[in-house]
């Protein structure tokens, strides 16, 4: 089924109609739970469970992933050298939907997701949580000002000493350094 997808050049949102399911939301959800019930680890199911997580598709596929779902990162124990699609298709262009980015930092800040039992979904809440919110001068809605304010505020406010340094310092994704991260001084 998901070869098939594939091949007939899926839009990967979430309301893409899709064989044999009502929507492309549902078939995800589907084949969540099927992973989480059966995958075992598979790096194959990884990869096909990662096709949604790419940047092309819909943000709400990432927010399900790191909201409903966050038991599957226990799973996702995939080395950066076996990932079947770019890693920066996962990283560009970053991330502006402010309930994905809030889902990435719930993630991380209540430790469901950590860096040495999943390094590539930490890595990407980390990528983006960076670029968005400590890069440059970030853009956002007026509307998205307090949420904004509230995630700046709950990154400086972390305990977790290693995550605040994460999210503060990270550089850029180098598959050579610890969790796939480099660390600017």
């Amino acid at each position: 089924m998901l070869k098939t997808l594939l091949r007939s050049g899926i839009r990967c949102q979430i309301s893409d109609r899709v064989p044999y399911f009502e929507t492309c939301g549902d078939f995800f959800a589907r084949f969540v739970d099927q992973f989480e019930s059966v995958s075992y680890g598979n790096k194959l199911f990884i990869n096909y469970l990662l096709v949604f997580l790419q940047m092309k598709c819909s943000p709400l596929f990432k927010t399900k992933m790191f909201t409903e779902f966050v038991t599957t990162f226990r799973i996702i124990r995939l080395p950066f050298e076996e990932i079947s699609i770019p890693m920066n298709d996962f990283l560009m262009p970053i991330e502006s939907d402010c309930q994905t980015l809030e889902a990435y930092l719930k993630a991380l800040l209540c430790g469901a997701l950590q860096p040495k039992e999943s390094p590539i979904m930490y890595l990407i809440a980390v990528h983006h949580l960076n670029h968005r919110l400590f890069r440059g001068k970030p853009e956002f809605s007026p509307k998205d000002k307090p949420i904004f304010d509230r995630l700046i505020r709950s990154v400086h406010n972390s305990k977790n000493d290693l995550l605040r340094q994460h999210l503060l310092r990270y550089s850029h994704f180098d598959p050579k350094q610890p969790y796939g991260m480099a660390i600017s001084a």
